[in-house]
């Protein structure tokens, strides 16, 4: 019966992930077929600058903070909340302004600071309250925000975008964002209403913050070169080939990070959060079991969508109209297999995570993100976006293979004392 409703909730996942994927793939590609490749371009650095300031201001507190909510009291994951929030609060009065360096960095124009602001308070607000919803046990009310935030706004863009040229601006496709990550903030805040908002009152306790702020920086450090991971492509690439280049790319790398995005919200945040939740009770029998559950629905979803995506991808290419998209099949090919093997390296994170092995992740980003950013220098300048991709399957490989060395080397937690 346990296994039956794990099915159904991960299909019922499953099937909001895809929806959201859809929309925000249905939304790149009328951005490839009705604008330029520099259009689309700008639209890809402007979504990686964004999350990429969203986990700088986050500064990963959520990994911390929310592996104690996925188990705790509804009045103390209150408490917890506020502690969580309070140190955004401080987060954005330091870092926010720090963030300024983007632009003179050359990662964005100027002429976009007057939406990178509101779109990152927006995104990161959604992403933070949408991942309390996953670690208290509702994915479901999760991926409806999620769909909210990543998907609804770019159905309603599209027919506009398809009918409308003078519509064909990223003017609109901003402003379009904004609001459906509003939206997603607002609908989180009432979708956790119910918890026992009138002890967020109580006095701090300043040990307990103190204890919980000791592991930040190994999830913040983590978290820094997982983003550096797969914002450094788009860096590399721009610098030697154009935005043009990085607008092909951006087509390239959201069909194929449909992959992650389903197996993600598919199953790690079902499976993944019940894991936290039999690993923190020290029930080895039921760790085991909840392993076996993860790895076999990821990885069999994994195959699936691998599969399709590779029958499907020279048709999505095709549906641009642009011959550009089209000549790029072979990149596609490899940045599917470097997805696939990003997978199996964030299956086994998540194993680690549960274990509360925290440093180890870390050394495998302090490994894998180097040999990234030395093959994307030697191969980005001679391949242009195949070299990219090239380089992504290479840094992978060395994630993968070193987080699965420290599962084999990582006993699971047993009975607590």
């Amino acid at each position: 019966m346990r296994l039956h409703s794990d099915v159904v909730l991960g299909a019922a996942n499953v099937g909001l992930r895809m929806g959201a994927a859809f929309g925000r793939l249905v939304l790149v590609w009328a951005l490839a077929r009705f604008m330029s490749a520099a259009d689309l371009g700008l639209f890809g650095l402007m979504s990686t600058n964004v999350f990429l300031g969203t986990y700088i201001v986050g500064l990963e507190l959520q990994s911390t903070f929310g592996r104690e909510i996925a188990s705790a009291s509804p009045e103390r994951a209150v408490v917890l909340l506020r502690d969580q929030f309070l140190l955004h609060g401080v987060s954005y009065v330091v870092l926010l302004p720090l963030l300024l360096l983007f632009f003179p960095a050359g990662f964005l124009p100027w002429r976009l600071i007057g939406w990178f602001y509101p779109l990152l308070l927006a995104e990161h607000l959604a992403v933070e309250l949408q991942r309390v919803l996953v670690y208290r046990g509702r994915p479901l009310t999760a991926n409806l925000l999620l769909f909210l935030r990543n998907s609804a706004w770019a159905l309603v863009l599209l027919p506009w975008l398809v009918l409308q040229p003078s519509a064909r601006d990223l003017t609109w496709v901003w402003l379009a964002w904004l609001s459906g990550a509003a939206t997603a903030v607002v609908c989180a805040l009432l979708a956790l209403r119910r918890l026992p908002w009138r002890l967020a009152s109580t006095r701090l306790d300043v040990r307990e913050m103190r204890r919980l702020l000791r592991i930040v920086p190994i999830f913040f450090a983590t978290t820094l070169l997982q983003r550096a991971f797969f914002a450094q492509d788009r860096f590399v690439l721009v610098h030697n080939a154009g935005e043009a280049a990085v607008g092909v790319y951006i087509y390239l790398f959201s069909i194929a990070n449909i992959l992650v995005l389903l197996v993600d919200h598919g199953v790690v945040q079902t499976l993944g959060v019940r894991l936290i939740e039999v690993s923190a009770r020290g029930d080895l029998g039921a760790i085991k079991r909840c392993e076996t559950r993860l790895l076999g629905s990821g990885l069999a979803l994994t195959a699936f969508a691998l599969l399709a995506l590779v029958v499907l991808s020279k048709w999505v290419l095709v549906l641009t109209g642009k011959p550009l998209y089209v000549a790029a099949l072979p990149t596609l090919w490899v940045l599917l297999v470097a997805t696939g093997v990003y997978v199996l390296a964030n299956l086994a994170r998540t194993l680690l995570f549960a274990r509360r092995t925290d440093l180890k992740p870390l050394f495998s980003f302090a490994l894998a993100t180097p040999v990234a950013l030395l093959a994307h220098l030697i191969l980005v300048p001679r391949l242009s976006h195949l070299g990219t991709a090239c380089a992504v399957l290479a840094g992978a490989t060395v994630l993968a293979s070193a987080n699965w060395y420290w599962v084999r080397t990582t006993p699971r937690p047993g009975p607590t004392p």
